[in-house]
């Protein structure tokens, strides 16, 4: 049962968001401000910010359910991943 405190935390989360893009708004001038802090974080946190973009909410609620519906096919998928981040990792850093 939906009560008004629902909406009440709802129109707060709607109003908290709002609020941080306006505040942050004056720090990405660019794509690179947006993407990579204008070129002034470290290589390990960019990727680990990459990485993160990654885990989605398909991550923890779609493939649940898709596993659920095929069995462990969608792990091939994850399997897949680890080996293209190894692959990843070890070209990268070499640059």
């Amino acid at each position: 049962m939906i009560t008004i405190y629902d909406y009440v935390v709802i129109a707060f989360y709607l109003a908290f968001i709002l609020a941080i893009g306006v505040v942050f708004r004056r720090f990405s001038k660019d794509t690179s401000d947006y993407f990579r802090g204008g070129g002034s974080m470290l290589w390990w946190m960019c990727g680990a910010s990459a990485l993160m973009v990654t885990f989605s909410a398909w991550t923890f609620t779609g493939s649940a359910g898709k596993i659920y519906q095929t069995g462990t096919l969608v792990l091939a998928l994850y399997f897949a991943n680890a080996v293209a981040f190894v692959f990843i990792y070890f070209f990268s850093c070499y640059r």
